[in-house]
């Protein structure tokens, strides 16, 4: 096995392996186009072109937090009762 054969495998097993991570850790609320078992089963069993599908139909479009806690609601200073009694109401 030459230098550029085993760089090549080398290189294609890390993307590989960085995209099945990549749908493995997407929460699955905001996986795009199907459930997150078939995207990890495309992305396993047809690689590139798994890759290819993952990046253009199935990631999320921008980064979301990872961890399972709810959002709070963010509470402007017109939803106090302070500002309610400054207000006069």
């Amino acid at each position: 096995m030459n230098y550029w054969s085993a760089t090549t495998t080398f290189v294609f097993i890390a993307v590989w392996g960085w995209m099945l991570t990549d749908v493995v850790l997407s929460d699955r609320r905001f996986v795009r186009y199907g459930p997150k078992y078939c995207w990890v089963a495309f992305v396993g069993i047809l690689p590139v072109l798994g890759w290819l599908a993952w990046l253009m139909f199935g990631r999320p479009p921008t980064v979301f937090r990872r961890d399972r806690s709810p959002m709070r609601r963010v509470a402007g200073p017109e939803d106090s009762a302070a500002w309610l009694s400054f207000i006069g109401k």
